[in-house]
């Protein structure tokens, strides 16, 4: 493996390759801080967002596993120093890994897994994003303040759309609908909490710190 280093976006394909690794591997832990060699997850999504151009079916960004469930016991994904993560950290993770279309592979003990856990992996609605038939990956828009707002085009006529709050304090967002284009109302569907709102001109939640938000979107 060479971990992203020799920019293979550029040249595996054409090599016959059908995924690459973006990164070195990761470790159970939101951001590197052991500096052992591992990285952490918001590492692995800051070093993924200007690739997405290269994703798309036979193509992918391979984004490492999933460290979700390894609960800062050790594993494969925390040999090098991972110190564990919050679930909210842990649902980012497979939420930014669907959003851009990373082959999912955990790394856990499926044996002895908790409901949390389950909960997380088990989520047929970020799944179904991840699975997409267009295959694009999510890019990343303009947007003020801390938060990151990710969009990525799906098949149907529909998009998805993450809102991530990196920092460590709670951010509120307020976002404007014109950033999905120019209809007039959107149904928002949470597929994290599995329900469905009509909005209007603009969206607006607090996000705590390292949470994302992701909804698919449909035109009224």
């Amino acid at each position: 493996c060479e971990w992203g280093q020799l920019n293979p976006e550029m040249w595996a394909r054409q090599a016959g390759g059908s995924l690459w690794r973006v990164s070195f591997d990761v470790r159970d832990m939101w951001k590197d801080i052991v500096k052992q060699g591992g990285m952490g997850i918001i590492d692995i999504i800051n070093i993924t967002e200007p690739l997405y151009k290269y994703a798309g079916p036979g193509h992918w960004l391979d984004m490492d596993m999933l460290v979700v469930g390894l609960d800062g016991k050790g594993g494969p994904s925390s040999d090098l120093g991972g110190v564990g993560c919050t679930y909210t950290e842990y649902q980012t993770q497979m939420s930014m890994w669907c959003m851009f279309a990373s082959p999912l592979a955990v790394s856990h003990d499926i044996l002895n897994e908790n409901a949390e856990t389950r909960r997380i992996l088990l989520n047929k609605e970020i799944i179904a994003i991840n699975q997409d038939a267009l295959g694009e990956a999510a890019h990343r828009v303009d947007f003020p303040g801390a938060c990151r707002v990710y969009l990525r085009k799906l098949s149907r006529n529909r998009q998805a759309i993450a809102i991530m709050n990196p920092s460590d304090t709670p951010q509120r967002v307020q976002l404007p609908l014109s950033i999905l284009g120019n209809a007039k109302e959107y149904n928002f569907r949470d597929v994290w909490e599995h329900k469905t709102t009509r909005q209007r001109k603009a969206w607006q939640a607090t996000l705590q710190p390292h949470e994302t938000k992701v909804f698919t979107v449909t035109t009224r």
